[in-house]
């Protein structure tokens, strides 16, 4: 009966089945005693456990036994290296699912991102319904840190403040580059601009950061298990016969700095900031070689960036040209935009030597704020092909500046941006060719009409041009316009003060067939003739903004009520409008089905019925602005969040700004609506000249050039009068470059000539 008791056992031992079983208990009980450190000691008390379960069936069976225990431990990889793991987690394992899980999880690494700045009192469906636009998202995991704490256990004051971080998936690579790809300022939520950047993965060789999951497959942490913070955890598949010293040893060899490939540790410098760059270039001649290659593959440099850079310039520690020096000779090679506006700085007239002679194929330059001499625009003419320059609120640079900034670069120039120049009287535009695209004079309060002449007649392709603030303009200006740059499509003329323009004279814009975006902000020549006449023309227009434009009497409910022929709309910008009511908006958002943005701020007959319009709105709209709109109350508010619901079809987020009105924050319920509040106020009026040009500045400025002329002499020549005897065939003998000088006397022949090479020289002139 024993005998036949053991057949018995020893049979349902040696299935295949119980046979497995039977060793998952064994190898558990081994690795709990740390067995499997040595293969010798693990195989005797596998051998033991062995004969303790078949007496006397050993010898027959052993070879067999021992080959299904090895078997068993091949499918145990990196155990060794972790004295934490009990085993326990390898007892399903299955290498192909393995596999799979991690070409999978390599596919799903490109399809995320993280998103960073987000108001703390987001919850994730309202960061996942806001980021849904861009795509379908798999998943979305919000976060945030705690409030640091001091020695007592209460929360610390001054503490900046908390917001919440989130990592998003989608279901594609190019829904996550679709995001990545947007303008910053769409993602603004609750007042806050988010910050979106990919997740930068590191070299996996021989280490790798192993992060938990609740997914299905292999795990390598328990649930008591901890990745000490992010610390990347070692797993190595080297024999149990190693001790943990040697295994150590060995995994510091494996990852040595020494033995990286160089395209690795190029790939390496050109992440980091620049200035760690340069600091890693003095480790040793192979990374100086290294970091060589990773910065001519740098295209772009804006010093602005402080993230990309490294440093952030301050005034007590301002960009200085040692640090601009440093960075062009490595970069300049390749360098197709330099930006070095918005940075305290004390860079002088040596800024743009360097820039000549390290950044040959520079493409784009912003030098706002750095002063120049003509000799310093001339030799950038010479060493470089602009397109696009940037020379903005530069008030006190000489007109000889400009005229050979502009001249320099005539043939290449695709771009011009002198906003903010208010002395600027545009002569030197007479050298501007077909090549220009977008001109920017906004805030340049001295353009001339001859200017706007010369503009037209030289730049026949231009597409954009925004002329905000330039009072001197008159009629004959905007009808030549009209008639010769027909393929403009983006026009701005705000400001309130053209004195020598009347209402009718803008009707001839309307002849413009390709606009696409048109700006009249603070314009009082804006009636009602205007808008009918650009709503039967305009079929192309997409962005319409006539915030604060006209009058009481000029525009009228009924005026508004033609925007709705205007079916290509995107935006829409209609504050401070008296005649925006419940009758014109709800004509509007009837037949304008694309509008996505509502600008409708500081409206006075702006009240709850007007609003309720938007209760029929398309699902395109993203964002409503009611801002300092006082007739509004809960009541209209409410029947918004309420009639805008998540749902299966749709999780595209609306922003509702309701700052500076009557809400009652406590009668609001926002629960599973689409509707993201925001309580900040921007109903202010902007004060940057290139949006809301001052009239009373430019007449300042006007009696202050007036003054100056009727107290200098009479046998003064005018900077100005020099320029008006100048034109680009014969500009480069006109005297009037040189300072006021009595000619030098010469002792000799030779002296003459040497003095006319220098004289040339300075003008530009080759003999």
């Amino acid at each position: 009966m024993m005998f036949d008791d053991d057949e018995e056992e020893f049979t349902n031992f040696y299935r295949p089945k119980g046979l497995m079983k039977t060793l998952h208990r064994v190898n558990a009980q081994n690795l709990e005693s740390g067995g499997l450190n040595n293969f010798t000691e693990a195989f005797q008390s596998f051998m033991t456990r062995a004969k303790f379960f078949s007496v006397g069936r050993l010898r027959r069976t052993m070879s067999s036994s021992a080959l299904e225990f090895m078997k068993y431990r091949t499918l145990l990889p990196m155990i060794v290296g972790n004295e934490c793991d009990n085993g326990s987690s390898f007892d399903d394992f299955n290498p192909n699912s393995y596999k799979n899980n991690k070409s999978f999880d390599k596919n799903e690494d490109k399809s995320k991102v993280i998103v960073t700045n987000i108001p703390i009192k987001v919850s994730t469906t309202q960061c996942k319904s806001f980021f849904s636009k861009y795509g379908k998202i798999i998943s979305c995991e919000l976060s945030f840190e705690n409030k640091p704490i001091n020695s007592d256990g209460k929360t610390m004051k001054n503490t900046p403040k908390i917001y919440s971080t989130a990592v998003i998936t989608f279901s594609s690579k190019d829904d996550a580059d679709k995001l990545l790809r947007v303008d910053p300022n769409d993602l603004k939520l609750y007042g806050q601009i988010m910050q979106v950047d990919k997740i930068d993965y590191s070299l996996k060789k021989s280490l790798s950061n192993v992060k938990c999951s609740n997914k299905s497959g292999l795990s390598f942490f328990g649930e008591s298990s901890s990745s000490d913070g992010g610390i990347i955890n070692r797993y190595s598949r080297t024999s149990s016969t190693s001790s943990l010293s040697s295994l150590s040893i060995s995994t510091d060899k494996i990852v040595s700095w020494d033995t990286i490939p160089n395209r690795a540790l190029e790939l390496i410098m050109s992440y980091i900031s620049h200035v760690d760059c340069i600091r890693m270039e003095s480790v040793n001649k192979k990374w100086l070689e290294s970091g060589i290659k990773a910065w001519t593959k740098t295209t772009v440099l804006n010093l602005k960036n402080a993230k990309k850079i490294g440093k952030k310039f301050t005034n007590e520690k301002p960009l200085t040209i040692n640090y601009l020096k440093n960075f062009l000779q490595r970069c300049g090679i390749n360098l197709r935009k330099l930006d070095l506006t918005s940075v305290p700085n004390t860079l002088d007239e040596k800024t743009f030597i360097i820039i000549g002679n390290y950044c040959k194929k520079l493409e784009s330059l912003d030098i706002s704020g750095i002063r120049g001499t003509v000799k310093n625009f001339v030799f950038l003419g010479e060493c470089l092909s602009l397109k696009h320059i940037a020379y903005r609120n530069m008030n006190d640079i000489d007109e000889k500046c400009f005229w050979y900034l502009i001249k320099g670069f005539a043939d290449t120039l695709i771009s011009v941006d002198f906003s903010g120049c208010k002395y600027l009287t545009g002569r030197c535009f007479i050298s501007l060719t077909d090549s220009l695209k977008e001109l920017y004079l906004d805030g340049c309060y001295l353009i001339e009409s001859k200017t706007i002449e010369d503009i037209c007649m030289q730049a026949h392709g231009l597409k954009i041009l925004k002329i905000n603030g330039c009072f001197k303009i008159t009629d004959e200006c905007l009808s030549l316009v009209s008639r010769t740059l027909l393929d403009l499509e983006i026009f701005s003329l705000n400001g309130n003060g053209y004195k020598n323009l009347i209402s009718s004279s803008i009707c001839c814009l309307t002849n413009l067939e390709n606009l696409v975006d048109l700006s009249f902000d603070y314009n009082s020549l804006i009636n009602d003739t205007f808008i009918e006449a650009l709503c039967k023309s305009g079929n192309k227009l997409k962005k319409l903004s006539l915030a604060y434009s006209g009058d009481d009497n000029s525009i009228s409910s009924n005026g508004l009520v033609m925007i709705k022929e205007l079916k290509e709309l995107t935006y829409l910008d209609l504050s401070g409008l008296t005649a925006v009511d419940s009758n014109s908006l709800s004509e509007i958002i009837k037949n304008c089905q694309q509008i996505s943005y509502y600008y409708l701020r500081n409206c006075p007959n702006l009240d709850d019925d007007a609003l309720e319009c938007f209760v029929n709105v398309s699902d395109e709209i993203t964002k409503i602005d009611v801002s300092a709109c006082l007739a509004i109350s809960n009541k209209s508010i409410q029947a918004l969040l309420k009639n805008f619901t998540y749902d299966e079809d749709n999780f595209n987020a609306i922003i509702l700004v309701i700052g500076s009105t009557p809400y009652n924050i406590d009668g609001l319920r926002t629960r599973n609506s689409r509707v993201a509040l925001d309580f900040n106020d921007t109903s202010s009026l902007p004060e940057d000249i290139t949006v809301n040009p001052s009239y009373s500045e430019f007449e300042e400025i006007v009696q202050k050039l007036n003054g100056d002329v009727q107290e200098s002499n009479s046998d003064e020549i005018s900077q100005e009068d020099d320029f008006n005897i100048m034109n680009v065939k014969n500009s480069y003998i006109v005297g009037a470059l040189t300072s006021k000088e009595e000619s030098p006397i010469f002792d000799s022949h030779e002296e003459m000539l040497e003095w006319a090479k220098k004289e040339a020289a300075h003008l530009n002139i080759k003999i």
